[in-house]
């Protein structure tokens, strides 16, 4: 009996020190698996904060900062921007160009109602002054003793004729002229235009002071019978003597004219 229960004393000894080694095994076991979970976790956290951490910084180099991706954001926006500019700046141009244009066209359109106003005043002067010119030329040659005095009666009373209707057709087209902006004062204006409305301007400034006298005289002939014959030999003299002067500045003008450039909207 003591034999044997010292053999199961051992044998249970034994035993326990067999579980033991085997606690001890799976203890290990279980650590090391434990180690591996935490490293995994660890790297799992370690991995996800780099990703976090590189989408962080594509997204700051999307707006500007550093990264492969970034740059291409950035890039593309670029390009959006650039093109978004180009587009904008090609409109602004398109438009200005427009703008431009219209309003040179506006300008010069209104040029030409300018020139073709006062050309309407320059054709009525035309029998103004061939008529004043033969009327006064009459008399000069009388003074002159050039010309009989029943031809130079025949010259007043045919170049008299239709005196009332030429001034009347002068004074209507000067004051349409008048009402008309000037639109040729411009740089804007086109070379010729200007040029073609200065010349105008030259004939209707020459031919003024000849439709003045035309005007008086013809008023004054109508009242001579009634009028004080040294008054108004006086007045008709100093006329015709001044008409010389007067008709060579307004021939000086009219050449110019016909030389003008032409001007069209």
């Amino acid at each position: 009996m003591g034999e044997r229960s010292a053999r199961r004393e051992r044998r249970e000894q034994a035993l326990a020190a067999r579980r033991n080694r085997a606690g001890m095994a799976i203890a290990a076991a279980v650590v090391v698996v434990g180690a591996g979970a935490g490293v995994a976790w660890a790297t799992m956290r370690d991995g996800g904060g780099t990703d976090a951490t590189r989408t962080t910084v594509q997204g700051t180099a999307g707006d500007g900062g550093g990264g492969a991706a970034g740059d291409s954001s950035s890039a593309d926006g670029n390009a959006s921007t650039d093109t978004t500019s180009s587009g904008t700046a090609s409109s602004d141009g398109a438009s200005s160009d427009s703008a431009n244009a219209t309003t040179a066209a506006t300008g010069t359109a209104a040029c030409v109602a300018r020139i073709k106003a006062g050309e309407a005043v320059a054709a009525t002067l035309v029998p103004i002054t061939t008529h004043w010119n033969q009327h006064t030329s009459a008399q000069r040659g009388v003074n002159a003793g050039t010309m009989p005095v029943a031809k130079a009666k025949a010259t007043w009373a045919a170049s008299k004729k239709n005196g009332d209707q030429e001034v009347a057709a002068y004074r209507t087209a000067q004051t349409a002229y008048d009402k008309t902006p000037n639109g040729c004062a411009s740089q804007d204006i086109p070379q010729a235009c200007r040029d073609r409305a200065s010349k105008v301007a030259g004939v209707l400034t020459a031919g003024q002071p000849i439709a003045a006298d035309w005007s008086s005289h013809l008023g004054a002939m109508k009242t001579k019978e009634h009028a004080e014959f040294g008054s108004y030999l006086k007045s008709w003299m100093s006329l015709v003597n001044r008409a010389p002067g007067r008709l060579a500045s307004y021939d000086k003008a009219a050449a110019a004219l016909k030389s003008a450039p032409s001007c069209t909207a």
